[in-house]
């Protein structure tokens, strides 16, 4: 576990973003660790991911959420039980962040390190993120998610997908494969050529993503492993993005349009 310890303070060294909080616990000295995948709660909302660790008398780790308002404050909490349908849900808040912040591309990376006065790393436990952030009761659910279950998430693979490229792409988005086909429907992203494109993919089987048209862009994904695609967009036109357990349909559709004398760059 120390060395682990060490190696998550190596990968938080690397976020710019730093979520504190402290409220008052009583330390069991239990090392545990828990995954979450974030799924819209509407059609189309926004998703990530988040690793949290018990160190000792804290708990730690990272959030990543996509296709947030960009420049938008939302509030987020452990909570005890699980995802349920809106008007279904009822549970005890284990824990309260504070506000995710979305950078311009509506994506929001957080560090968390907290003391709290019970244990969020544990089974029982899933994490929601609001529409706004001020109290939960006065805002609308947007992404809520559930344990991994066996498929653990390396802090490394969280680390790997942002901010880095994404935080500095003019087009940063995540896709999550369940089953081969993409949760919340087929994504359209819409750049103009020369602009940077940041993707990363999950999928909750072994599988190979490709970027098509000639790029040449393919990686491996599956349980606990992220595929990062970070590409300038090329010529006008389109480009599938195809995941091999797919078949022939698309997990993601990227449009190219031609960059007009008055676009900036």
């Amino acid at each position: 576990m120390a060395d682990r310890g060490r190696l998550l303070a190596a990968l938080f060294a690397l976020v710019p973003v730093t979520v504190t909080v402290v409220l008052l616990f009583a330390a069991t000295g239990r090392d545990e660790a828990v995954d979450f995948e974030l799924l819209p709660v509407n059609p189309g909302g926004p998703v990530g991911l988040a690793h949290l660790e018990r160190d000792g008398d804290r708990v730690r780790g990272r959030i990543a959420v996509w296709g947030l308002g960009p420049g938008s404050r939302h509030r987020a909490e452990v909570k005890a039980g699980a995802c349920r349908p809106e008007g279904e849900q009822t549970a005890t808040t284990v824990l309260a962040l504070p506000a995710l912040v979305a950078d311009p591309n509506g994506v929001a990376f957080a560090r968390v390190s907290v003391r709290a006065r019970e244990n969020a790393v544990e089974p029982g436990r899933y994490l929601m993120v609001y529409s706004g952030p001020g109290p939960a009761r006065a805002n609308a659910r947007v992404s809520c998610g559930d344990l991994f279950g066996a498929a653990e998430l390396e802090p490394s693979a969280l680390a790997s997908v942002g901010p880095g490229a994404g935080a500095r792409s003019e087009a940063s988005t995540i896709l999550q494969l369940r089953d081969g086909r993409p949760i919340g429907g087929l994504q359209r992203i819409e750049v103009r050529t020369g602009d940077r494109v940041a993707l990363a993919v999950r999928s909750d089987l072994p599988d190979e993503v490709e970027v098509r048209g000639g790029l040449g862009l393919s990686q491996q994904v599956g349980p606990g492993t992220i595929a990062r695609f970070s590409f300038l967009a090329p010529q006008p036109g389109q480009y599938d993005l195809r995941a091999r357990t797919a078949g022939e349909r698309p997990v993601a559709v990227l449009s190219v349009k031609a960059r007009g004398n008055g676009s900036p760059r």
